[in-house]
């Protein structure tokens, strides 16, 4: 190998590790405006005397704007560009947060969090397509796996600051530190160093009517079935995944354990999520080179596994810090999985629209899944029951992933690599 071909593939090299560290960044200040709403809450039901739907509204706002911020900002990448799309949805959810903290009433609050969870949103779609575009095909998902470590580092992060600051007259702090680090570190930061991406603007090229170029881009050239097991995928685990992150210490404590207890339960589910999804992201690597299915259906029985002795292990903590434990490493590893497999789905010039529907789709779940488990729990359903109630919808999420992964394999190799 010649000297100018090792300089080469050394600068190529520091690109994609410095865009995955980039996008990682992005990804943990997103993951703590993700978390803001949920650590200030109970002092802002004091602050603006919320009643108990008006601070459910507030929960809410952000999950609705992402469904919306979503189609556009994936749709938007594919025809500007990744990088700038990227940087403005940053900014954008930093600018809403600090506004967020100069709210007066319930109303200013509800406008505010859907207007962060439009950039919060468009920020998504784009970071899973850039690090998949960055890195060589065979290290696609774990770019993901680490980029999506993000957002429960950035939760956690939320929670700390919280515990210092989410009093009545401090709970500002959290939006202001939500708000500042985006607008003065990660923006200038995207703009200055992040590379900029091979997709360009088609403008001319692109129909009149871009309707028909999404419709052709989701379900034309035989992606129609992929595209559905994308969102049933996305739907699902999403679903499942915060059901355990909103339930899981009422559910803990119904089950006998105390409200401590119970929250170090929960702390070590969302913790767990750092190893799980790079782990699982570097496994799906290795596994679609080599025991694609086996690997795939172990890591599915894994998260089914989990949620069973979430529900009948014995009311001990410690069996119940393990059985977290093994939950958060197994279920966001599942969610890394599907994430990293949808934009294989998809050509570059249409992966950001493709990872947008997928995403809003999957926001439908998130936000589905606590309200269906109140609806439960109003029913009278023990905390064992609410949990069995997730494993078809796990089940689903799993066969979903597997028939994406089966597709993209039987698929031309260079359809597989773009």
């Amino acid at each position: 190998m010649s000297m100018a071909v090792q300089v080469a593939e050394a600068r190529a090299g520091h690109r994609s590790f410095l865009t995955v560290a980039l996008c990682c960044l992005a990804a943990v200040c997103e993951g703590f405006d993700l978390q803001a709403p949920g650590v200030t809450a109970p002092a802002l039901r004091g602050v603006f005397s919320m009643t108990p739907s008006q601070t459910g509204y507030f929960l809410s706002m952000s999950t609705f704007g992402m469904m919306l911020g979503a189609l556009i900002g994936g749709r938007l990448s594919d025809r500007i560009g990744r990088k700038w799309v990227l940087t403005g949805s940053v900014a954008t959810f930093g600018l809403f947060s600090l506004a967020t903290a100069f709210s007066t009433t319930t109303e200013l609050l509800y406008w505010t969090r859907f207007a962060t969870g439009l950039g919060l949103g468009a920020a998504l779609p784009n970071l899973v397509a850039l690090s998949v575009e960055s890195v060589p095909p065979e290290r696609r998902s774990t770019a993901v796996g680490i980029m999506l470590a993000g957002p429960p580092i950035g939760g956690a992060l939320a929670s700390l600051v919280a515990a210092l600051a989410a009093t009545p007259e401090q709970w500002t702090w959290v939006y202001y530190a939500g708000g500042f680090v985006p607008l003065a570190f990660v923006v200038p930061l995207l703009a200055m160093f992040l590379p900029r991406d091979r997709v360009m603007a088609q403008s001319a090229s692109l129909p009149i009517d871009p309707t028909s170029g999404t419709i052709q881009t989701l379900f034309g050239d035989g992606r129609a079935m992929r595209t559905l097991a994308v969102w049933l995928g996305l739907f699902s685990i999403l679903l499942v995944l915060f059901v355990l992150l909103g339930w899981l210490p009422t559910l803990m404590v119904d089950k006998g354990l105390a409200r401590s207890e119970a929250s170090l339960v929960q702390m070590v589910f969302n913790l767990s999520a750092i190893p799980g999804s790079i782990l699982s992201g570097m496994a799906l690597d290795f596994a679609l080179r080599r025991r694609m299915h086996a690997a795939l259906v172990s890591a599915f029985v894994a998260a089914l596994g989990a949620i069973v002795l979430l529900a009948y292990g014995p009311v001990s903590a410690g069996v119940m810090l393990v059985a977290a434990a093994c939950a958060g490493v197994s279920v966001i590893g599942a969610q890394t999985i599907i994430y990293a497999l949808a934009p294989r789905c998809y050509s570059q010039s249409g992966r950001g629209t493709g990872m947008g529907f997928g995403v809003a789709i999957g926001r439908f779940g998130s936000a589905g899944g606590p309200l269906f488990t109140g609806y439960l729990v109003a029913l009278g359903l023990s905390s064992a029951q609410v949990l069995m109630t997730l494993l078809p919808i796990g089940a689903l999420a799993g066969a979903a992933a597997l028939f994406i992964a089966v597709s993209l394999h039987s698929a031309d190799p260079e359809a597989r690599a773009s």
